[in-house]
């Protein structure tokens, strides 16, 4: 299941070629960036190593646009103890389980 996700972000990513660089200014501010567009129909984005977890500043494409609003720079980490592999099939038991629990029990 990995090897198809790595798989399909490389053919995304393959459809993106670098425009350039640019300093964009959206409503967080002003951010030195690298421009991609999209080499098949509608599609750009402007993305900074300054930003994270993704780097998207700006995004514009037919019919959607997103831009960064608001940086926040002092977010503290709520995860606690180790971080897992996320499983699909271990969640539907986990709610399985659950649900059988909190069904009424039958006389």
């Amino acid at each position: 299941m990995h090897e198809k996700i790595e798989k399909h972000k490389e053919e995304e990513i393959e459809k993106w070629h670098l425009a350039g660089f640019e300093s964009i200014t959206v409503p967080a501010g002003t951010f030195s960036c690298q421009h991609w567009k999209k080499d098949e129909g509608a599609g750009d984005v402007w993305v900074s190593d300054k930003i994270s977890p993704f780097g998207m500043v700006k995004y514009i494409s037919s019919g959607e646009s997103m831009v960064l609003v608001k940086v926040i720079a002092d977010a503290k980490d709520h995860i606690t103890g180790p971080v897992k592999i996320f499983d699909p099939e271990e969640m539907k038991r986990q709610m399985m389980e659950k649900m059988q629990q909190e069904k009424p029990q039958q006389p």
